[in-house]
């Protein structure tokens, strides 16, 4: 797998916090990477840079992920491992015996095989300290440091579900709510009303008894 087909797997938030980083920090790599993948098309930089940071962003990834960026790609990437991720560079390389510097790049030859047991150990330890994606981006990208290939390598990264892109990122199912619902109150019972005694008529007068003739 190349450089550019890496991209083709990676995430786009992974992409972006690694445009981020470089357009905060490594402001140089960023403009560079930029007027590299504009030159790839024939543009001056002044084209993506007129656009907003989330339409560079974009812009970008669409171009990282192409055949004809791929060293670009494979550029950009060392840059965000070694000065944003050296920490998980060392461990890695400490634990397969590897000699390297304060950044974690490699120091004389690579080693032609890999010990399998020292390998699956190195990887789980840095499952436990870093984001899998990050994890992943790594291994691959030391992959491509040997035109060959460790077939070592190849298998756990193929068979590792943990190592697959995007794998972790999807947010967990809501947990069922075990509590049975609450039964609700029982209708209350009308208040009887009292009948009303009807109002009896008034009785009428008496008509007068006529006097006597």
């Amino acid at each position: 797998m190349r450089t550019h087909e890496v991209y083709q797997k990676l995430p786009d938030p992974l992409i972006d916090d690694m445009l981020s980083f470089l357009r905060e920090e490594e402001r140089d790599a960023y403009k560079t990477t930029l007027a590299s993948l504009a030159a790839n098309k024939r543009l001056r930089p002044v084209f993506v840079q007129r656009k907003s940071v989330p339409q560079q962003f974009a812009w970008l990834r669409d171009n990282l992920r192409l055949k004809t960026s791929n060293d670009v790609s494979e550029h950009l990437i060392q840059v965000w491992l070694m000065t944003k991720q050296p920490d998980m560079l060392t461990q890695f390389l400490d634990a397969m015996g590897i000699e390297h510097d304060e950044n974690g790049e490699v120091e004389g030859d690579l080693p032609d095989t890999l010990d399998s047991k020292k390998l699956t150990k190195a990887v789980d330890t840095l499952l436990k300290k870093h984001p899998a994606d990050h994890v992943s981006l790594y291994l691959h990208a030391f992959h491509l440091q040997n035109p060959e290939g460790w077939p070592e390598l190849t298998e756990i990264i193929s068979s590792h579900d943990a190592l697959q892109f995007g794998a972790n990122n999807a947010e967990p199912p809501a947990a069922e709510d075990s509590t049975p619902p609450e039964e609700p109150p029982p209708p209350e019972e009308p208040t009887p009303v009292e009948a009303s005694t009807p109002e009896e008529e008034p009785t009428p007068d008496k008509e007068p008894t006529p006097p006597e003739a």
